[in-house]
């Protein structure tokens, strides 16, 4: 009687681990949208470093502050 050979042992490859999950990507940074003009920047910063406004100084701030208010009238007082 013949003895078979046995077959060979079947190599198994190591067990791979799962690729790690990848960072979501940063948010993308979106530059906000410039509300007051150069001018009115300028002024502003003027009067912060202590120059004294002019009328049509004052009143150009006014007017852009108040053109940048979302919500008209006064706000809501605060519930107690």
């Amino acid at each position: 009687m013949v003895k078979s050979a046995k077959p060979a042992a079947k190599k198994t490859a190591p067990a791979k681990k799962p690729a790690p999950a990848k960072k979501p990507a940063p948010p993308k940074k979106v530059e906000a949208k410039k509300r007051t003009s150069d001018k009115i920047s300028s002024i502003a910063g003027a009067i912060l470093g202590g120059k004294k406004a002019t009328q049509a100084e004052a009143l150009s701030m006014a007017a852009s502050l108040v053109s940048q208010d979302e919500n008209k009238g006064k706000r809501k007082p605060p519930k107690p």
